[in-house]
């Protein structure tokens, strides 16, 4: 099918004619279409200078417009005059625009798909297919609603968590005090957790995860670091009570007593709807795709990525903090586009070393920190390898929806465990 029925640069110039005739729909027609919404190269500049000197100004006219696009002919924009359309009408125009650019955006992706498309990227290419389509139907989609509207949804969701007793908006994180601070694991948002190494970030993570999973929340966790027979049996010490040791070199098989608690803590993964990652992932591209592809195929509600400081970016030519900028910034976006939770690991600076962590600790905290909705830190001494349990505390320094405070636990090293003192 021919490209020339995807554009009318008729319709394009009645457009640009009415915003410079009727400076009273600039507003309105720069909040439906962007500048790729034109087809025309020429329509599309007109189209990026009538919005700047409007904004810059607060007027534009034939004469202002010429001034500020001095590498455009005259004529050219003298033309548009005689391209003419009531102002009253613009939104059928628009309308018409938005469709036109919606079909040359399914064309564009459907040609580029098939080309690329091969069963060892499939996953790939339907992520990408799916992510382009929410983009094309979001085009000229007007966010803002009345508060009126939104009245009767408030009443249902207090109603419904009357009716549900819940003790946490969000899902329970297996530790009292922690799901108190933060009332619950709450979707649509990106939840950091920070440590120095050998803390215990994964161990952490790992029983969250599990908790979670325990509640039949479908869970997510990519390990960059650690395989996931090592995963698996870090979780099988945290369930079972038996020492990760034990598990590793099989000696927990010595008495009939630890048997039935390594096939209880066997159980118990078996039902979980855990899904481990440890594939090497090639960018974040490939991280943000798989997100999507478990999110829709398998329910998917909270993702782990362990950790952030191993995540590539596609761009090398970028600084690092601006790297995790972007990364952060896409991960938030996914996180409240799919109604998700996706909580980093992130390493802490070298001078966080000995004392209690906080923000301005965080790598690139800049970046990471404004990027995130909370920020949960672990602390504790380091161990000697002798002490049965560490005194710990986890700490809630960023909570953008909620308060902030610490959980007090103990750190079982064996078990790779945090118990909290009150339970």
């Amino acid at each position: 099918m021919s490209n020339n029925l995807f554009f009318n640069d008729e319709y394009e110039k009645i457009i640009l004619n009415m915003m410079l005739i009727d400076n009273s729909v600039i507003d309105v027609i720069t909040t439906q279409l962007t500048e790729d919404c034109f087809y025309s190269a020429l329509n599309k500049d007109i189209f990026k200078g009538i919005k700047a000197d409007f904004q810059n100004n607060g007027v534009c006219n034939l004469v202002t417009l010429q001034t500020r696009l001095p590498e455009i002919l005259p004529v050219n924009i003298a033309s548009l005059t005689e391209h003419i359309g009531s102002s009253a009408n613009w939104n059928f125009y628009v309308d018409e625009l938005q469709k036109l650019y919606k079909t040359r955006m399914m064309k564009q992706l459907l040609l580029q798909s098939n080309e690329e498309l091969t069963p060892d990227n499939v996953n790939d290419i339907i992520s990408t297919v799916d992510s382009s389509l929410i983009k094309c139907l979001n085009v000229g989609s007007n966010n803002a609603i009345c508060v009126k509207e939104l009245c009767p949804k408030l009443i249902e969701s207090v109603q419904t968590a009357a009716k549900n007793k819940e003790p946490y908006i969000g899902y329970s994180t297996g530790w009292d005090k922690l799901s108190e601070i933060l009332d619950g694991i709450q979707t649509g948002r990106q939840i950091i957790i920070g440590a120095r190494p050998s803390i215990g970030k994964s161990a952490f993570a790992l029983q969250l995860a599990g908790a979670l999973a325990a509640q039949k929340i479908p869970v997510g966790y990519f390990s960059l670091e650690m395989q996931k027979m090592t995963l698996m049996k870090r979780l099988t010490a945290l369930l079972s009570g038996l020492s990760i040791g034990s598990i590793v070199h099989g000696t927990c098989t010595a008495s009939q007593n630890q048997i039935m608690k390594l096939q209880n803590a066997v159980s118990k993964i078996y039902e979980m709807p855990l899904y481990i990652h440890d594939e090497g992932l090639r960018n974040e591209n490939d991280l943000f795709s798989r997100i999507r592809y478990m999110a829709k195929m398998n329910g998917v509600k909270v993702f782990f990525i362990d950790h952030l400081g191993l995540v590539k970016h596609s761009n090398r030519m970028m600084k690092r903090v601006e790297q995790l900028d972007d990364i952060t910034q896409q991960l938030l976006h996914l996180a409240q586009e799919l109604d998700i939770a996706i909580i980093p690991l992130c390493q802490l600076r070298r001078d966080a070393e000995g004392k209690e962590p906080s923000l301005n600790d965080l790598k690139d905290s800049g970046a990471i920190e404004q990027n995130a909705d909370v920020c949960i830190f672990l602390h504790h001494e380091r161990s000697r390898g002798e002490e049965e349990f560490l005194e710990a505390k986890v700490i809630v320094s960023k909570n953008r929806d909620g308060a902030c405070g610490f959980a007090e636990m103990n750190f079982y090293p064996k078990l790779t465990k945090f118990v909290e003192r009150s339970q």
